[in-house]
């Protein structure tokens, strides 16, 4: 049975909809409707149905209609003591329905699970056939439920555009919008939505046309200004807060796999099917070389359509530390950490809204991290996860979906495959076949072991390899029956190839196998003594895969590796040449070429947490504390703020007891990054602690070091006095020591205090000498933030031409270090420049794009860099008005970072359309 009273009032008991006849009898059941399961008393029907004007046959008449309405109802409709009660079961009424999935949408939309507030939303409106009680809203006992349903139905409204907004779609609501400021002048929520439909679009100038246009029609009806959520939400246009904003994830990274995927046809469909369902977090498990990877892979490629905002990989084959999980899916999803708010928090107001899916693939390695997958699901209502693993995450609304051996139709598909791959010439043949058939047995049909036994085709017939295989199974078979059967054949399987090496190459492999992420031959050599036939041998036996320079072993092999390295007498000894040999990379003077070192930084990260960890797990202080101390430059430039701290505070915990020198300088870079994550008081803490073991030292260098550090933090405090009294005594003890590199940083940091003091000649000419200083060691980074503080001193001293000259000079050294942090300032300068220079349109579009930057990294302006921004942003606001300057900053928002670069540099060929 199914009651409809969200227009004309109709009922449906299977079959069409039916229309009570007669104005009365529908009365009636309108108001049984209305008291739903409750017992009426005669009375209060007739007053309802006649009012004052019942005639005297009123209590007959009633029971007359009493029955037409039965007809329909049937024994619904009961008689009790008199009265009448009539019995309708949840969700029978379409105005109950319409109620709950509003809530639920509300519900929703406050989780900032905005698709599905906007699904539940949108169903709980189509439930709506016209006005509420449409053939009785003259009836004086509906106006009360009409005027209720009517409000509830627009506020449905309203959340379900709010919704809308969230997705991004301001472009097609705003239409809808203007329709309902129309149908509701006064309706405050409604003109609040449109105005952010229009910013969004880009049409700023109209959205505060809309709010003035709002504030008039309140004074002009009520006498009343517009009230504070309104008020709010026109100053933050006006100062264009991020908080409005939705720029887009960056671009997913799944890779695409070169061969092709043979069978799991099914697995494919019924993981894709669960994902495009209501399920937030499958988790594919599996032994290892079950393939959990590869269908994870295939997964996301055929739902890149489904999630709007991207599918994403995350690698944590190499990651051991839980602490690491957070900062992993951040920097996939383009998340950077900030000092005014948790990674937890950025990654929650970034992904608002946001419809992804993040395959973390090798969880095995961090289950105990599972409680942070449960909370990023918590902040990030849109995202999904697809997780591989050897066991479950065991977390609310997990999905487990475990990976089966292949059928045997498709264990013999991929041999041949991959046997044709290693020898275009094999075919299968009614000769080879069973050999075949029971190789794929032995191995139990398991993906990785079928792909090692098919790159041995080249060498061996299947017969012949099945031979070898059986001899190499039976001996195994006697030992390691604690593993699960599946786990034990590939295991085997490894182990087979591993014994078909010569003793040279099996030394080899065990001890590649201390490398995480990679590696080059480079390292190879000084680590493990490789020579390059030794590397051919295990690409060729298919125990490493290349990686375009770089070479790799799949996890599951590396773990092999690891326990033969183990029985390896030289064992430590091989993991400290790891550590050592990462050290000396880390602790290379980055001066010469410094984008090349972030770039090798970037590639041997996760061996370089692997050196760190071994070191600080064998308690080797010295060797934690070099290795962290060096490293913080890199982790500043990245951004990689909290993850450096850490290794920096795990490494001082141990080294208590250290060389005063390196506890110094690890003290120094702590206190480095928590200056760039803004925690100024812990900040100096640290570098009074490397100042006092300095001093205590006679390490004029390191005191210079921290007196310099110490200056920084007084200038971000706005004691710029304090910050010059500093710095000056840092150059002069650094000019004295012979530091030429941290003599130029100290004259540069005056240089950069005299700006902010408003003493431009003095300004210039430090930064010049900075510069010239920077330019006899060959110092890119500081050459080009000597560059930056010139250009900012001719623009101050109204010199616009040298100023743009060395901004722009600024900006190619910065692009090519990819120093982003400061990329974002030298923009502003640049905007400002080219305001004084009538080209306001092109510094609108800067500032957009110095926007976009650093709210990518996590950045906000500093305190002493605010003032002029917002007086060029003033400035090219009053040169092209409020919608020229609107367009042209959303377009400088849009811009990718190497565009924005271009365009700042006048690079023709890439400029944006104006």
């Amino acid at each position: 049975m199914e009651y409809r009273i969200l227009g004309p009032l109709e009922v449906e008991a299977d079959g069409p909809p039916l229309t009570v006849k007669g104005r009365k009898p529908r009365s009636l059941l309108a108001l049984l409707l209305l008291h739903r399961n409750e017992l009426i008393p005669p009375d209060l029907l007739i007053d309802d149905l006649w009012g004052e004007k019942a005639p005297a046959t009123a209590a007959n008449t009633l029971q007359v209609y009493v029955s037409q309405v039965r007809k329909l109802v049937a024994d619904r409709l009961t008689t009790e003591g008199g009265a009448y009660r009539l019995r309708v079961e949840p969700d029978e009424l379409d105005a109950e329905r319409f109620e709950r999935l509003a809530e639920e949408g509300a519900a929703a939309l406050t989780r900032r699970a905005y698709g599905e507030a906007a699904e539940l939303l949108q169903e709980a409106l189509a439930l709506w056939r016209g006005p509420a009680l449409a053939d009785l809203r003259y009836d004086s006992f509906a106006q009360g439920e009409i005027a209720r349903l009517d409000e509830l139905r627009l506020a449905a409204t309203e959340n379900r555009v709010e919704a809308e907004l969230g997705l991004g779609r301001h472009d097609q609501v705003i239409g809808e919008l203007e329709a309902l400021v129309a149908e509701n002048p006064l309706r405050e929520r409604v003109r609040g939505l449109l105005m952010l439909a229009l910013y969004r679009a880009g049409r700023q100038a109209d959205a505060l046309e809309a709010y003035r246009t709002a504030r008039q029609t309140l004074l002009d009806e009520l006498g009343l200004e517009p009230g504070p959520d309104l008020r709010d939400l026109e100053q933050a246009i006006l100062r264009q807060d991020e908080g409005l904003s939705r720029r887009p994830l960056p671009a997913g990274n799944v890779p695409v796999p070169v061969s092709t995927m043979v069978g799991r046809r099914r697995e494919l469909d019924e993981v894709t099917s669960a994902l495009r369902g209501d399920t937030r977090v499958i988790t594919l498990t599996g032994p290892g070389g079950s393939g959990k990877t590869r269908l994870a892979v295939e997964t996301a490629n055929a739902l890149a359509d489904d999630f709007t905002d991207g599918a994403f990989f995350v690698a944590l084959d190499a990651i051991r530390d839980d602490a690491l999980l957070m900062p992993a899916i951040a920097e996939a999803l383009g998340v950077r950490e900030s000092g005014e708010r948790t990674l937890r928090e950025s990654l929650s107001e970034r992904l608002a809204g946001r419809r992804a899916l993040v395959v973390l693939d090798n969880f095995e390695q961090i289950v105990e991290a599972s409680p942070i997958v449960a909370q990023v699901l918590e902040s990030a209502p849109g995202l999904t996860f697809l997780v591989t693993s050897r066991a479950a995450l065991r977390i609310s609304g997990e999905r487990e979906y475990p990976v089966d051996p292949l059928d045997v139709s498709d264990a013999v598909a991929l041999f041949v495959d991959r046997a044709q791959g290693a020898d275009p010439r094999f075919t299968l043949t009614d000769a080879n076949r069973a050999a075949v058939e029971e190789i794929c047995a032995r191995l139990d049909y398991l993906p990785l072991a079928i792909e090692l036994a098919a790159a041995r085709t080249k060498l061996l017939p299947p017969e012949a390899m099945l031979a070898l295989l059986d001899e190499r199974l039976q001996l195994l078979g006697r030992g390691a029956r604690d593993l699960p059967d599946r786990h034990r054949a590939l295991r085997d399987t490894i182990a087979w190839s591993y014994d078909l090496l010569g003793a040279d190459e099996k030394e080899l492999f065990a001890r590649l196998g201390v490398f995480g992420g990679g590696f080059t031959l480079e390292s190879a050599v000084a680590v493990c003594d490789s020579s390059l036939d030794g590397i051919a041998t295990l690409i060729d036996e298919s125990l490493l895969e290349r990686d375009g320079e770089r070479m790799r072993m799949l996890e599951t092999i590396r773990e092999y590796a690891l326990e033969q390295l183990a029985q390896d007498e030289q064992s430590e000894y091989v993991r400290r040449r790891h550590a050592e040999h990462f050290l000396k990379l880390a602790d290379s003077e980055p001066v010469a070429d410094q984008a090349s070192w972030l770039a090798r930084i970037d590639a041997e990260r996760d061996n370089l947490r692997g050196a760190l960890t071994w070191s600080l797990d064998m308690r080797e202080a010295s060797l934690a504390l070099r290795l962290a101390a060096a490293l913080w430059e890199y982790w500043w430039v990245r951004g990689y703020l909290a993850e450096g701290r850490g290794w920096l505070e795990q490494a001082l915990a141990v080294g208590r007891s250290a060389a005063p020198e390196l506890r110094a300088r690890a003290l120094h870079a702590a206190g480095s990054l928590a200056t760039r994550q803004g925690d100024y008081e812990w900040a100096a803490a640290l570098f009074e602690q490397s100042l006092a073991l300095s001093e205590e030292l006679g390490d004029p260098s390191g005191t210079a070091r921290s007196l310099l550090s110490l200056g920084t933090v007084a200038a971000e405090r706005g004691d710029q006095q304090r910050a010059m009294d500093l710095s000056q005594r840092a150059a002069e003890l650094y000019q004295e020591s012979g530091d030429r590199r941290g003599h130029a940083l100290a004259i540069s940091n005056l240089g950069g205090i005299a700006l902010e003091r408003g003493e431009y000649a003095k300004a210039s000419e430090l930064s010049e000498e900075a510069y010239r200083l920077f330019a006899t060691l060959e110092d890119s980074e500081g050459m080009a933030l000597a560059l930056v503080n010139r250009g900012f001193a001719a623009l101050s001293e109204h010199n616009p031409e040298r100023a743009l000259e060395l901004l722009r000079d600024a900006l190619r050294r910065l692009a090519e270090l990819e120093f982003k942090d400061v990329i974002g300032y030298c923009f502003e300068g640049l905007a400002a420049v080219l305001v004084l220079t009538e080209r306001a349109e092109e510094a609108a579009k800067l500032l957009g794009a110095a926007e976009a930057l650093r709210e990518s990294l996590g950045v906000e302006l500093a305190p002493a860099e605010q003032a002029t921004h917002t007086e060029t942003v003033d400035a090219v606001r009053a040169r092209l008005g409020e919608e020229r300057f609107s367009d042209a900053w959303r377009q400088g928002r849009e811009l990718p970072l190497d565009e924005a670069i271009a365009y700042a540099l006048e690079a023709e060929v890439a400029r944006a359309p104006r």
